[in-house]
């Protein structure tokens, strides 16, 4: 399955993050969303690893959307604000589910 990658700037209570959207080209019906939050512990770690990791493989296994957040990390900035980037991104998810084409459910 071949995937088309989008990038967005979101505003969130603390300023603005990057997403990095992976979804099928072909698309005839709302998809399933998925939030994927790339590895490092909060403290390591970038986005982009969704387009060499099981992201990649979540969309094209299922032909889902799936949404990566460009969080804060720990070095830049404390506990809870890595956790509150990640729920930002998982807010706007849910408010732009027509508009990215995921199924609200």
């Amino acid at each position: 399955m071949k995937l088309k990658t989008e990038t967005r700037i979101i505003d969130t209570k603390d300023g603005q993050m990057k997403l990095i959207l992976l979804r099928p080209t072909e698309q005839s019906e709302p998809l399933p969303g998925i939030l994927w939050i790339h590895g490092g512990g909060y403290t390591t770690g970038m986005a982009a690893m969704v387009h060499f990791s099981c992201g990649m493989y979540l969309a094209q296994k299922y032909g889902a959307v799936v949404i990566s957040p460009e969080y804060r990390l720990a070095g830049e900035a404390p506990y809870p604000a890595a956790l509150n980037d990640c729920y930002a991104a998982l807010c706007w998810m849910n408010d732009h589910t027509e508009e990215l084409s995921i199924r609200p459910d």
